[in-house]
């Protein structure tokens, strides 16, 4: 998707990585996530420390207006599914941690009505 269009749902999404190369990170998973919606604006890359567990490493973080005709159901089930594609582990036993097998940033969802 490349034009912006009225009939799409949008959304804000929090992009995250704190681990590896964190902006090649981030500017992968938009290619990624390029192919089932469209990145209408982006903001600049800002750096911030571990929020809800201890770590060393920094994040980048972005976030991102996106529209697309999936409803937030479905586009939390595509990132899902891309997230366990590139390896992605989620860990709820330990709760927050450093990530060593993914790729793709973490993403937050917010739908705009």
């Amino acid at each position: 998707m490349n034009k912006s269009n009225n009939n799409y749902n949008k959304a804000c999404l929090l992009l995250g990585s704190n681990l590896g190369n964190k902006v090649q990170n981030i500017i992968k998973a938009e290619n990624e996530m390029s192919l089932f919606l469209n990145i209408i604006k982006f903001s600049s890359f800002y750096e911030s420390n571990s929020w809800g567990y201890d770590s060393e490493n920094s994040f980048i973080n972005r976030a991102l207006l996106v529209e697309s005709l999936d409803s937030p159901l479905e586009l939390l089930e595509k990132f899902q599914i891309l997230e366990t594609k590139i390896g992605r582990i989620k860990n709820s036993k330990n709760g927050y941690q450093d990530r060593y097998h993914i790729t793709l940033p973490f993403i937050y969802v917010i739908y705009l009505a």
